[in-house]
C-alpha cells in the first residue's frame, strides 16, 4: 500500500473535520508563510469549547525541531479545551476526536 503524503493526510483530516462540524483552517504551506510560521501546526479545527492543533505527517514523517519546540511549549497549556495532536493518518485523528467529545465538559 503507498503511503499518502502529507497535503493529502491533511486533505482528508480537513474534509473530515468539516464534515462533522468543525470549524477548520488549514495553514499556508507555501515557504514564505513556512519561514514565518516556524513550527506553527498544519490545522487548526474549532467546535463548542474544543480547539485541535494537528501537525499532519507520514508514517516516517519526522517533526522537524521548530515543530518539537512548539509541542514542548504548548504542551503545559493542554486541557480539556485545548488538544495538541500529531497526526500520521486520518484514523489517528478520528480517536482523538472521539476523546475530544467523551472529555467534553
Amino acid at each position: 500500500m503507498t503511503e499518502l503524503p502529507e497535503a493529502a493526510i491533511s486533505a482528508q483530516i480537513a474534509e473530515y473535520l468539516t464534515r462533522a462540524g468543525w470549524e477548520v483552517v488549514v495553514f499556508a504551506q507555501d515557504r514564505a508563510v513556512r519561514r514565518q510560521m516556524s513550527g506553527w501546526v498544519d490545522i487548526a479545527a474549532f467546535k463548542f469549547d474544543a480547539t485541535l492543533l494537528i501537525e499532519c505527517k507520514t508514517r516516517t514523517g519526522r517533526v522537524r525541531a521548530s515543530q518539537e519546540r512548539l509541542f514542548t511549549r504548548l504542551m503545559p497549556h493542554t486541557g480539556p479545551h485545548l488538544w495538541h495532536v500529531l497526526a500520521r493518518d486520518l484514523e489517528t485523528l478520528v480517536e482523538v476526536v472521539g476523546m475530544v467529545e467523551v472529555n467534553r465538559p
